[in-house]
């Protein structure tokens, strides 16, 4: 069972989400805070599995908390609560390290959906990273030094995992979905998620004409947008849509697609190649 850490200076939201949670069977609250302070200073005893955490509060902000928190806890997912629209805030928040948004005011199907998908989330990194320890003790215990198991590269769990996941944003067969497994395989392998190059050094590490690469892995990203959008169209709740919409890609250009794709805008969402590819390498660093 999750462990819940709830975290804002409105103790009536606090008891809304621990009412929603408790109702619906998704885990134990295991600690609510008014103050992020003294969340902090708990933090060490409780150990939980999800932080749900405030953006904006007076003592100490969201993204604030989150960034002191990593340093004391690891393997901990977070999911912010946030009535701001603001495009350089949600960016900030999700470089520390939110999972999910939650919109304020609080409505209990979103906060269970959200939940949902975050516990889910949560299970497969712990079954991919069991696969991925299984390959590697194989590998040492054979040849220390090799770099393949039986002629297989243990890169393989990575290399699939990212696979997998281009194949369910619909790019799987685009020929730069190889640019992309490349570069984001460098980005984990060489732990590049804090000093985080720009994606045209890193192309020209593997092609003569980086920016062309360039090019077709943010022509491929776009098609990858523009096909979560018509899963979300056709099914809000669809599971591709839900797990990587609001991580892989700004969830305020995910709606201007939604309303170009409507007909209710002229303008179409935007993709930021950088965001997508650091973004799915902070997915893969876990398996």
């Amino acid at each position: 069972m999750s462990n819940f850490f709830l975290i804002d200076d409105d103790r009536a939201v606090l008891s809304i989400l621990k009412i929603i949670i408790e109702k619906n069977d998704l885990g134990n609250v295991c600690g609510m805070f008014a103050d992020p302070n003294d969340a902090l200073d708990e933090l060490s005893h409780t150990r939980p599995d999800i932080i749900i955490v405030d953006l904006l509060m007076p003592e100490l902000d969201g993204i604030s908390f989150i960034k002191k928190s990593s340093k004391k806890l690891n393997n901990v997912s977070y999911i912010m609560l946030s009535q701001v629209s603001s495009k350089d805030m949600i960016e900030k928040a999700y470089d520390a390290g939110i999972e999910f948004f939650i919109q304020k005011p609080v409505n209990s199907i979103e906060v269970v959906n959200v939940i949902n998908r975050v516990k889910s989330f949560i299970n497969m990194d712990r079954t991919y990273k069991k696969i991925y320890s299984i390959f590697q003790s194989e590998t040492e215990k054979n040849n220390p030094s090799a770099d393949t198991l039986n002629g297989i590269s243990v890169l393989k769990p990575m290399e699939t995992k990212i696979t997998s996941i281009l194949h369910r944003l619909g790019i799987g067969g685009d020929p730069a979905s190889k640019d992309i497994c490349t570069i984001v395989c460098h980005i984990v392998q060489n732990g590049l998620d804090k000093t985080k190059p720009s994606i045209t050094d890193l192309c020209s590490l593997y092609s003569q004409s980086p920016k062309s690469m360039e090019q077709r892995m943010r022509r491929a990203v776009s098609q990858a947008m523009t096909n979560i959008v018509h899963m979300g169209l056709e099914d809000y709740n669809n599971d591709v849509f839900s797990e990587y919409a609001n991580v892989l890609f700004q969830f305020e250009q995910i709606k201007k697609e939604m309303d170009y794709l409507r007909g209710k805008s002229s303008q179409r969402g935007k993709v930021s190649l950088r965001n997508f590819i650091y973004a799915l390498s902070d997915i893969i660093y876990t398996y």
